[in-house]
């Protein structure tokens, strides 16, 4: 009996380590190379790209942040559990001023983006075909038929951590 118990309970051990569940280990990066796409977007009055362009990659949704931003914070707007390490981020809060970009796949975070200091982007959650329209200074997302995707706004200030 108490053999069978072991081996019960191994099993289970052995289950919840193989299908546990996914709190979004993806650590973030920062991407000097978006960083210098985005600033030259931002210059080139009148430019336009797609997200998928600049971040190519398997995922079907970003949602856009601004920063700082603790990891409670990121999870109320994702909607869901969030393990959160990598640059820019301490004590569990993502320090940078700048965009999070947060690149999803069926619900799971494949790819996590800083642009460090640089928060040009509108928050919202966008499609890979959206594009980022360069207009007096700013960039404006559109979806592909030129309409305007619903978009968040920044942050409250209230919801910035102490430097």
């Amino acid at each position: 009996m108490l053999f069978r118990s072991f081996l019960l309970s191994l099993s289970l051990i052995a289950l919840l380590a193989g299908c546990g569940l996914n709190l979004g280990g993806v650590s973030v990066e920062f991407d000097n190379a978006l960083e210098t796409e985005l600033r030259t977007l931002v210059r080139a009055d009148g430019a336009m790209k797609s997200l998928v362009e600049l971040v190519p990659g398997d995922w079907d949704t970003v949602h856009i942040l601004v920063g700082p931003a603790t990891r409670e914070r990121i999870e109320r707007d994702l909607g869901r559990p969030v393990e959160l390490s990598g640059s820019g981020v301490y004590d569990d809060t993502y320090m940078q001023d700048g965009n999070l970009l947060v690149f999803m796949k069926a619900g799971e975070i494949v790819r996590m983006i800083s642009t460090g200091q640089l928060a040009v982007l509108p928050t919202g959650v966008f499609p890979p075909d959206t594009t980022l329209h360069s207009a007096d200074g700013s960039i404006r997302i559109r979806n592909p038929d030129g309409s305007q995707p619903p978009q968040g706004t920044p942050w409250p200030v209230g919801d910035r951590q102490p430097r």
